[in-house]
């Protein structure tokens, strides 16, 4: 996504349409008071909708100096090959971080156990699959070669199938299957993360051909295993498990071959979504298909959450799954299990105390100790200091100390470096208006093609001297001159102290002062700096300063309005409300619960009718004395002050809560009053 700004201006402009047309209200001038009340720009320290975005520069960490294949030189002779199998993760014109090789000279030359805990953006995932996938390319060497790929392993296909009973994935392999390394993830959303990443390394179509040469045609495989997997129960000729099973496989292979063809239609799609590939299983690759296919041949890599590892053990269907890891583990002791386990903050309190009970269950299925030397742990974190009190958490947790911390320190931007930048101002401006004057008038974010010539003019006014033809290299190389990624970093910090996620509006005070109008997000400037790093790019094919967006919606749980039609609230539009034929009934619309209005009114639950727009106003009922008469008022607020908090009923019902249509002002009595003053209805 190159657009950040365009995208949250354009998500925030659709959920107020969505407002506007799902809630409509019968005075336009009421309507019109609403809607600048949702609007950020009206009331930026009351936002009601929405914030502004958060701006998270990447951070920026020492090189080791040397990329993938440079690197694994200095490994040990028998995990060379991790330069050809994880050829996909590195690009050769990346150098990988300093803490990245830190984590797999720890791992795999001094065998330590690892935690990692560099921030966010860090490459914490590779810390951990640079030293897996190392450990994986020297046991491989010793695989047998496969037995020939039986001619109906596609089973659910009838014409390869007729007969239609199910075919394990892997009953051709005559290599040892087990469990090498079990990755454990807090959440179902970041298994499915790891699968795209797994798929991408392990099963691009470069790697399977290097296998094939080196390593007669294995695979290195891989499963997720949770709730989503298909298919429950166990395996029954002629079921309707069998049945569903085979739609499933049906499905996933067409929508893959629709995703190829789309791919080789149209080959652009690919500089937008480089990974598009990978977020759909191929049937013919390492991963692993269903359920029945683990439990008959366990994937080298098993990606679970720690309930469904509980469940696992104790259910007999998945015996087989840890009974093979264990023979594996029995047939030499130089072979090693790898529990890797991210997010590992994610594990404190009861819920850490439950899954460290669940580990200590797992060693015992699978042969080991909590000390055995061929049980490795690696682990990442952003919050565990290497401290005692560190220590003794890994300790309980794992069972196990002696964790080498892998800290990663970021490099710090240049001091000052944020004010060199309003010098380009105005080359930054006219870029963002060239390029898009209005994200709201198309819709959409701007077209990188079509943008090209104006990638060109910004790189020339930014006093680029590249010889490059590509013109998003020619803005990258011109960006990196001027030291953008210091400046946006050094911004960050003079605003927070350290370099994290910051609200646009303040960067841009920092990077571009007093350039802000009062009715704009943010000046065009900051606009055209983060879509000019967002369409730029280097010889890496990374952009010079990568940033993350974090966008905030709320969901529109009430508003309120004042019960006085002539409210003298600044909020209110009286010139638009006295042009009017039909004045509303209101006064003006708050978008915080408060007691009263600025004119001294009572503030009371907005109600709309959302057939005809007309308002209401809503609140609790309670009986109030005056003089000899008793009589009930609406209160915003539970009256019940006595019985809080045991006996107060918060839900809105008939006996605690009224409703009250205040009547508009151009109708008579006998256009409001019910025609029929009973009404009964099959005895109600």
């Amino acid at each position: 996504m190159h657009d950040l700004l365009g995208t949250y201006q354009r998500l925030d402009r659709i959920y107020q349409l969505y407002i506007k047309s799902a809630f409509p209200l019968r005075y336009p001038a009421l309507a019109e008071e609403r809607d600048r009340r949702l609007q950020f720009l009206r009331d930026p320290h009351n936002p009601v909708l929405s914030i502004p975005p958060l701006v998270e520069p990447v951070p920026i960490y020492p090189s080791s100096g040397m990329n993938l294949s440079e690197a694994v030189t200095n490994l040990p002779r028998e995990y060379q090959d991790l330069a050809q199998l994880g050829q996909t993760l590195f690009d050769d014109t990346i150098q990988i971080y300093q803490h990245q090789w830190q984590s797999l000279q720890e791992a795999i030359v001094n065998q330590k156990d690892i935690v990692v805990t560099t921030g966010t953006g860090s490459g914490k995932t590779e810390c951990f699959l640079l030293p897996l996938l190392a450990q994986l390319a020297k046991e491989s060497q010793s695989w047998t070669a496969p037995n020939s790929i039986p001619t109906n392993q596609r089973w659910w296909d009838s014409n390869v199938n007729p007969k239609g009973e199910w075919v394990a994935q892997r009953s051709h392999e005559t290599r040892p299957t087990a469990v090498r390394a079990l990755i454990l993830y807090p959440l179902n959303a970041l298994v499915e993360d790891q699968l795209r990443r797994l798929r991408r390394v392990l099963d691009s179509s470069t790697v399977h051909q290097w296998l094939d040469r080196t390593r007669a045609g294995n695979r290195i495989t891989f499963g997720r295993y949770t709730g989503l997997t298909p298919i429950p129960g166990k395996q029954v000729p002629n079921s309707d498990k069998l049945k569903e099973l085979r739609a499933i496989m049906q499905s996933m292979e067409e929508e893959y071959q629709n995703l190829q063809n789309g791919i080789s239609t149209d080959p652009s799609l690919l500089n937008e979504m480089p990974d598009l590939p990978f977020y759909f299983p191929r049937l013919d690759g390492g991963e692993m298909r269903s359920r029945w296919d683990m439990q008959d041949h366990p994937p080298d890599i098993l990606i679970t959450n720690y309930s469904m590892l509980n469940i696992m053990m104790m259910r007999n269907i998945e015996n087989n799954i840890f009974d093979s890891t264990k023979k594996w583990l029995e047939s030499d002791p130089e072979n090693k299990f790898y529990l890797i386990i991210d997010e590992l903050h994610a594990y404190r309190g009861t819920p850490g105390t439950e899954v460290a009970y669940i580990l200590r269950l797992l060693y015992h299925r699978i042969g080991l100790a909590a000390d055995s030397p061929q049980l490795r742990i690696l682990t990442t974190t952003a919050s565990l200091d290497a401290g005692q009190e560190g220590n003794d958490f890994l300790r309980q947790f794992f069972g196990r100390g002696d964790f080498s911390f892998i800290t990663g320190e970021q490099t710090p931007p240049r001091d000052r470096a944020r004010l060199s930048i309003k010098q380009y101002h105005d080359a930054f401006a006219e870029f963002a208006r060239s390029v898009q004057p209005d994200p709201l008038y198309s819709m959409q974010p701007p077209d990188l093609d079509s943008s090209l010539p104006h990638i060109t003019t910004l790189a020339e006014n930014l006093g680029t001297s590249s010889d490059n033809s590509d013109p998003r290299r020619q803005l990258g190389e011109a960006l990196e001159n001027i030291q953008a990624a210091d400046a946006i970093r050094d911004a960050c910090r003079e605003v927070n102290g350290s370099v994290r996620s910051t609200d646009v509006r303040d960067l841009d005070d920092q990077l571009f002062p007093n350039a802000r109008g009062a009715e704009q997000l943010t000046s065009d400037a900051m606009r055209g700096f983060l879509l000019a790093l967002g369409m730029s790019t280097l010889a890496n094919g990374r952009s010079p300063q990568p940033v993350r967006g974090h966008l905030f919606f709320h969901n529109l749980q009430n508003l309120w309005a004042c019960t006085n039609p002539n409210c003298t609230d600044p909020s209110v539009d009286q010139e638009l409300r006295n042009s009017q034929k039909n004045r509303p009934t209101i006064g003006a619309v708050h978008a915080n619960h408060s007691l009263s209005c600025s004119c001294g009114s009572r503030i009371l639950d907005l109600i709309v009718c959302e057939v005809c727009g007309e308002v209401l106003v809503g609140g609790y009922k309670a009986e109030r004395k005056v003089g000899n008469i008793s009589v009930e008022i609406l209160t915003p607020d539970q009256p019940d002050l006595e019985g809080i908090p045991d006996t107060v009923i918060l839900s809105q019902k008939y006996g605690n809560y009224r409703i009250f249509w205040p009547l508009p002002h151009d109708s008579r009595p006998w256009e409001t009053e019910p025609q029929d003053m009973e009404w009964t209805q099959d005895k109600i």
